[in-house]
């Protein structure tokens, strides 16, 4: 017997109603989430880290991966931050069907978008924290945020830009806040279609009748 999996399953019905409490519960976290993002600079702290976790990886990950290019490193921090629930939740979507669990993703996808946001602002005006201190390839910009770089002088050199982008990049998340809310909702819908036709249990099989029926015969004739 495993310790961490129970090899009891549970009538489909039992399952379905605890299903539709973790769609609720699903509910709020989007929304939670939505409110979160909204606040734009005070984000709550588990998700930011989990968030900048998931960030710095991405600087990593994919500096390795281009052979450290350096607008590309720069760029897939807030890239990977929000193509790392993206994926898992069509990995949900697809491979599982589960509604649920991709509106949450999906709802995560959103919050780092508002945190990239936050970032493009800050761009030209250098008022957030960094965590880094160095460059990845001049100690003199050591200071820059990632957009700063990408946006200014280094690269694009476009730093007029970032409102615009920014308020974009915001945009975008509404709209996946409007899936995440979507995609939970037809969950829930889905869901209890399922169980209101276990509730109803299997239909009777109607036998169809003759067209045309045998005549009747006399007990005489019966056994002629």
């Amino acid at each position: 017997m495993s310790l961490y999996r129970s090899d009891v399953t549970l009538p489909e019905a039992v399952q379905r109603r605890i299903d539709v409490w973790r769609g609720i519960g699903a509910l709020f976290l989007v929304a939670f989430y939505a409110w979160d993002a909204w606040k734009w600079n005070e984000s709550f702290m588990f998700f930011h880290l989990m968030n900048t976790a998931i960030h710095e990886s991405g600087h990593a990950l994919f500096g390795i991966l281009s052979g450290h290019n350096e607008l590309i490193t720069l760029v897939m921090g807030n890239g990977w931050e929000s193509l790392f629930p993206f994926i898992i939740g069509v990995w949900f979507l697809v491979r599982k069907r589960n509604w649920v669990a991709f509106g949450i993703c999906m709802a995560w996808v959103a919050n780092t978008l508002v945190d990239a946001a936050v970032y493009i602002y800050d761009a030209p005006r250098g008022a957030l924290p960094l965590i880094g201190l160095g460059s990845w390839s001049d100690a003199g910009t050591a200071q820059l945020g990632d957009w700063a770089r990408v946006l200014g002088p280094e690269h694009y050199d476009k730093l007029f830009l970032a409102d615009p982008i920014a308020r974009d990049v915001r945009h975008v998340a509404v709209v996946f806040i409007l899936v995440a809310f979507g995609a939970v909702i037809t969950g829930l819908v889905l869901n209890q279609q399922k169980l209101r036709e276990l509730e109803r249990g299997p239909s009777a099989v109607s036998v169809p009748k003759s067209r045309d029926p045998l005549p009747d015969v006399a007990p005489e004739e019966m056994w002629r």
